[in-house]
């Protein structure tokens, strides 16, 4: 896809001051528009097509040194992307909105205190619903 909107947060210029090489990619967040889908992607499953608008997050240059947000180009896996609709949201709100804050407060919510997810039932959690939660983030 193509990065319209690359978001820098603290994990990115960590690891740029971590210790690149010449030619690595850093960059975790990002709003484009889609060019090309993978053969082995499920067009009708994720509802993709070319020239979608989505955001979502890689993890830029930690996994694939050549695969950063900082650059023209990127490539990711659908699960990690979402329509944008861009009659209500810029490129720069929904890279904002992107993928590693959002991805951060779903895994606190669900896997940390395994909170039901919404839509199924909530027996047997150990959490009460009545429990205020406050989340603050630094970057």
């Amino acid at each position: 896809m193509t990065t319209h909107f690359p978001l820098c947060r603290s994990t990115d210029w960590k690891h740029a001051k971590g210790g690149l090489k010449q030619g690595d990619s850093v960059g975790c967040d990002f709003a484009g528009d889609i060019v090309s889908i993978g053969s082995k992607v499920d067009q009708e499953k994720f509802d993709l097509k070319e020239g979608t608008a989505v955001a979502g997050f890689i993890r830029g240059g930690a996994i694939d040194n050549t695969n950063g947000t900082f650059q023209g180009y990127v490539r990711t896996l659908p699960e990690l992307v979402w329509r944008v609709p861009l009659e209500v949201v810029t490129y720069e709100d929904a890279a904002a909105m992107g993928g590693i804050s959002l991805s951060t407060a779903v895994q606190a919510l669900y896997h940390r205190l395994r909170l039901p997810l919404p839509g199924s039932p909530s027996e047997g959690t150990s959490v009460s619903f009545s429990t205020l939660m406050c989340f603050f983030t630094s970057d």
